[in-house]
């Protein structure tokens, strides 16, 4: 079996093996959404591994992971995801605090904090992707 691209066939085979090992080792009874949910990764990687054996598919994604106009979008989607993300876990925390404060209740304070942690956690990875690439460059 020949393989054109690498990465499309490992993710076909993880999601195969999450899609065989979840009913396996599932820690709770399975029903028919989470039956559904291992055809959907069973299908998944079915299609990753399809994929990755096309060597017409394989040169499509070459190109198109080069180009520097969906490179362009990649980084603007992914910025534009992470701001939300942001602001999301900003938001998350106030309404947190307030229902903290008018429940008594000390598991939503954590939790919140829990948010602002996640927030302060993307910034400094955001530093210290940002230096890095100061130094490469």
């Amino acid at each position: 079996m020949r393989v054109f691209n690498r990465k499309h066939f490992w993710t076909g085979v993880l999601f195969i093996l999450l899609g065989l090992l979840l009913p396996v080792f599932s820690p709770v009874e399975m029903d028919a959404l989470r039956y559904g949910v291992c055809a959907m990764f069973l299908l998944a990687g079915a299609f990753y591994v399809w994929r990755s054996r096309s060597h017409t598919l394989a040169k499509r994604d070459e190109i198109h992971e080069i180009d520097e106009r969906d490179q362009l979008i990649r980084q603007k989607t992914r910025s534009f995801t992470l701001d939300w993300t942001r602001t999301l876990c900003v938001w998350g925390w106030i309404l947190l605090q307030g229902v903290a404060r008018y429940t008594q209740e000390s598991v939503y304070s954590t939790l919140g904090w829990g948010l602002l942690l996640v927030v302060a956690a993307s910034f400094l990875v955001e530093l210290a992707a940002w230096l890095y690439y100061r130094a490469k460059t």
